[in-house]
């Protein structure tokens, strides 16, 4: 835990809290950042894993721009987003999709074809990573395709907002991946589309195998 983090916490503010009280607090203009932002380039290896059609599960959906994107393309897309402000402007600007709803504990009866977890997964503790990925893939159908991003980095920090990240080497993420029970389909990295000297992201896509035959 670094100083900024103890500080926070000696203040009676959990750092999960302190996230979340970020985005409930700059929901409007997070959303304003990011709604407009083109991820084209990430949607293309996506979405040539998971085929014409397909149900998609947004996790961390935030301004809810890639479920819509998802759907104009004809996907049966949904998300699910910690904040409820967010979600509230996501369902206002794109349709009723989204669920208030973390990572690390949502549940549901229904599968999907593909998983999306874009820029959400960072703010976990790394002791919380791998059981969410297990939990996650839980989700996803047989042959399911699931893709998340993190930052490249070492240890973790807590922003001068308030926002805990946590960095990766991309052998550590795609660890955490692999020991979830999904095969690594293929990692790169690419360049933050926010800010071009900004940080750079490691991009694992990967697959859930087929059920064993009985």
């Amino acid at each position: 835990m670094n100083n900024l983090e103890q500080s926070i916490e000696r203040k009676g503010v959990p750092v999960v809290a302190a996230t979340d009280a970020f985005y409930r607090e700059n929901a409007q203009s997070y959303f304003d950042r990011t709604f407009g932002l083109s991820m084209v380039h990430l949607y293309r290896p996506f979405l040539e894993a998971v085929g014409e059609h397909g149900r998609i599960l947004d996790v961390g959906s935030g301004s809810g721009r890639d479920v819509k994107a998802f759907r104009a393309l004809g996907y049966d897309a949904f998300g699910i987003e910690a904040s409820p402000e967010l979600a509230t402007l996501a369902s206002r600007h794109v349709g009723p999709y989204f669920t208030v709803a973390r990572a690390e504990s949502f549940e549901t009866n229904e599968r999907f074809d593909a998983i999306w977890a874009c820029a959400s997964l960072l703010h976990l503790r790394r002791s919380e990573l791998y059981g969410t990925i297990r939990s996650l893939r839980d989700l996803l159908r047989p042959g399911g395709v699931f893709f998340a991003t993190v930052q490249v980095g070492v240890g973790d920090q807590v922003q001068s907002d308030g926002r805990r990240y946590t960095y990766y080497s991309a052998a550590e993420f795609e660890d955490a991946i692999t020991e979830s029970g999904l095969q690594v389909l293929r990692s790169w990295e690419s360049k933050d589309v926010m800010r071009p000297d900004g940080p750079l992201w490691i991009n694992v896509l990967a697959r859930r195998g087929a059920e064993p035959s009985r």
